[in-house]
């Protein structure tokens, strides 16, 4: 709550912004959760509309990316009691940030994604190439400085983006440190008692109190999920690993590809990090978790599935004078000019949201 309202005095006001605070703090008040997280929820739709125009310059395009995230398949955790509506808002919002170079406000964000959901920590590789990666390719690489020759203009900027890639990468990661270090003081005891807490744990050489809960109670790690009785959630999380690699394959083709023709909206724009971003938490997924969460996992940690349903969706209404769905009835006509692959889609984001809320909101199963 202090760092929410720390965050809160030093951001800037956006609409964004004021909806995501606001409904943070209608959260605590009883009989109003379900309106909070709701709201919540068009926090990050947001951002995401936000940093897609940033990134894109084109609001057709962000428009479609937004109304993508506001159907996407895991779309009832973002509107009930879970994290996922809170910490997109934070990791959408703190790009948008770092894309315009607001560093402070981008870390603080960072900073209040990763305190909470422990995956934020992740979000420190987007400082770590914006500032340090980036600026070798576009400066060095590309000869605009002569670091070889010891200049000292060179060497001082350098320096300046490695110190700002540092401190904002500590501060992500304090809030994650901070849980394990409180975590391992109150439940190890005294560390010269080998008797104290679990020893496993607590005298290991990294004790991570998350890493043990999980591999511990929830049975997670290196493909421990693969069993013949899991085969139905395995199903259940192949959608969105088939479009967030189909996107990952159509951008890395387009970076050895000639001809701009056939190219998705997506690969319009360098969007390396995003794309290294999105396939870590895919792999890490598919490998190390309960593989059927891997759909609200990426859809609340990354624009680029939303970026990809709204490339393949563009791709038909690039043919048709419809600018994007607005009626019920310009609706119809859509329809009829989207390609089997983009209704195939629909039918995808339509079926799991509706099957989702049935089963979720009677305590069933779901991804």
């Amino acid at each position: 709550m202090k760092l929410m309202l720390l965050t809160q005095r030093v951001l800037t006001i956006s609409e964004s912004l004021i909806v995501s605070f606001v409904t943070h703090l209608m959260a605590s008040i009883n009989g109003m959760r379900s309106t909070s997280y709701s709201l919540q929820k068009m926090g990050s739709v947001a951002a995401l509309y936000h940093l897609t125009l940033q990134v894109y310059k084109d609001e057709r395009f962000a428009v479609l990316s937004a109304v993508a995230h506001c159907f996407n398949p895991a779309s009832i955790f973002f509107s009930t009691n879970y994290t996922e509506s809170l910490y997109a808002f934070c990791v959408f919002q703190a790009l948008v940030f770092l894309e315009e170079r607001s560093l402070t406000k981008s870390t603080l964000l960072f900073m209040f994604a990763s305190a909470t959901r422990s995956n934020g920590i992740v979000n420190a590789g987007f400082p770590i190439y914006n500032l340090v990666i980036q600026f070798v390719i576009q400066n060095i690489v590309h000869g605009h400085l002569d670091v070889m020759q010891c200049k000292i203009q060179s060497i001082i900027q350098y320096s300046q983006q490695m110190c700002k890639a540092v401190v904002m990468t500590l501060a992500i990661i304090l809030p994650f440190t901070v849980v394990n270090i409180i975590g391992y003081l109150q439940f190890c005891g005294d560390v010269h008692d080998m008797s104290a807490g679990d020893s496993d744990w607590c005298h290991g050489k990294v004790p991570i109190l998350y890493s043990r809960i999980q591999s511990a109670h929830w049975g997670v790690g290196f493909l421990k999920y693969y069993k013949f009785r899991k085969i139905p959630n395995i199903i259940l999380a192949l959608p969105c690993i088939i479009l967030t690699m189909y996107g990952v394959r159509e951008y890395l083709f387009s970076i050895f590809s000639q001809s701009n023709s056939k190219k998705l909206q997506l690969a319009s724009k360098d969007i390396f990090v995003y794309v290294v971003h999105v396939l870590f938490l895919c792999l890490f997924g598919i490998l190390f978790m309960h593989v059927e969460v891997i759909t609200r996992f990426i859809f609340s940690s990354s624009p680029f599935p939303c970026w990809v349903a709204a490339s393949i969706l563009m791709t038909d209404f690039k043919k048709s004078a419809v600018a994007y769905p607005c009626s019920f009835s310009t609706a119809r006509a859509v329809w009829g000019i989207l390609q089997p692959r983009s209704k195939l889609l629909c039918i995808y984001f339509a079926t799991y949201v509706s099957i989702g809320t049935l089963l979720h909101v009677n305590f069933l199963p779901w991804t």
